[in-house]
């Protein structure tokens, strides 16, 4: 599936593990990852490969949440440009890059990618045995090393400040959605502006967000490559408000331009990153907002 051309970042590209990451790839793809989603900590109902001829990816997944992961080879010369524009028009929930080792060229690319995408982004060593049963034709069997420190422990040494603010206090959001009873999913932080939660409806993300630019936090729905199900929720609008007790702000599709067909009614209210004294008040306010929309949408939606 992957394919020759530009690099990435710096002329950053991939150079060893095609052969071995294509194998794991068929392993996924024919054996429901043997492992591969219990060491990344995802439930996987299905994994299929990609149908859709604009897609760079070798594999698709579907968690038994409903989200969806897209796997991609890490080797040889590839388009990381077009592994990007997948990305954008797929907008999965996780993109898992898997290859036989990572090196500096991909611990570049891996920043470049996470800065570039919304996606939360997983990089994966493995080594593959193909043992007796390889020569029948079954699949590969991977053994399977999430490595954090692969790039991001040493990552971390060049993360900027506001990163590592945003790594922080993901983290306590997450803890705080850990340590009580919620609808509302822990998931990893990563050194970004947002934090998405799954609405078990693929299209349909909840999503937290800080602008440290603006100074505004976010709590909002993501609705993606649905118009129809955005026109259906904004024409019960007052009863929605209502539910949720406070104007929304509504951008359609066509008002969201530059960010693909995705359209977003968002809470917001005033709120400082770098104040690290206040984060308690705003991830009391997150959390609070976050279980409203859930409350308020997850039966609309089901429903569109």
């Amino acid at each position: 599936m992957t394919d020759t051309g530009t690099a990435g970042p710096d002329g950053a590209a991939p150079r060893d593990g095609t052969e071995t990451s294509s194998r794991l790839i068929e392993a996924v793809r024919s054996d429901g990852a043997t492992g591969f989603d219990r060491e990344l900590g995802f439930d996987f109902e299905s994994v299929s490969n990609t149908v859709d001829d604009a897609l760079s990816f070798d594999a698709i997944a579907t968690t038994t949440a409903n989200r969806t992961v897209a796997i991609e080879a890490v080797g040889g010369e590839q388009r990381w440009d077009r592994t990007l524009a997948s990305a954008s028009k797929l907008d999965p929930d996780f993109l898992v890059l898997v290859g036989a080792a990572f090196d500096d060229d991909h611990v570049a690319l891996l920043r470049w990618l996470n800065e570039a995408t919304h996606a939360d982004l997983f990089a994966v060593s493995f080594d593959v045995s193909e043992g007796d049963d390889a020569d029948r034709g079954s699949a590969v069997r991977p053994d399977v090393l999430v490595e954090p420190s692969g790039w991001s422990t040493r990552s971390e040494r060049s993360l900027t400040e506001k990163q590592l603010l945003q790594l922080r206090y993901w983290a306590e959001l997450r803890d705080r959605i850990e340590g009580r009873t919620t609808r509302l999913e822990s998931c990893e932080p990563q050194p970004n502006n947002w934090y998405n939660n799954s609405m078990s409806e693929i299209g349909y993300k909840l999503q937290f967000a800080i602008n440290s630019y603006t100074s505004v936090l976010l709590t909002q729905l993501v609705v993606r490559d649905d118009p129809d199900g955005f026109q259906a929720l904004a024409d019960d609008r007052d009863a929605i408000e209502r539910d949720i007790g406070e104007d929304l702000i509504w951008l359609s599709p066509d008002e969201a331009k530059g960010e693909g067909n995705r359209a977003r009614i968002t809470l917001r209210r005033d709120g400082d990153l770098f104040a690290e004294g206040s984060w308690s008040e705003y991830q009391t306010w997150m959390v609070d907002a976050g279980e409203r929309f859930y409350d308020v949408f997850h039966e609309r939606i089901r429903g569109l």
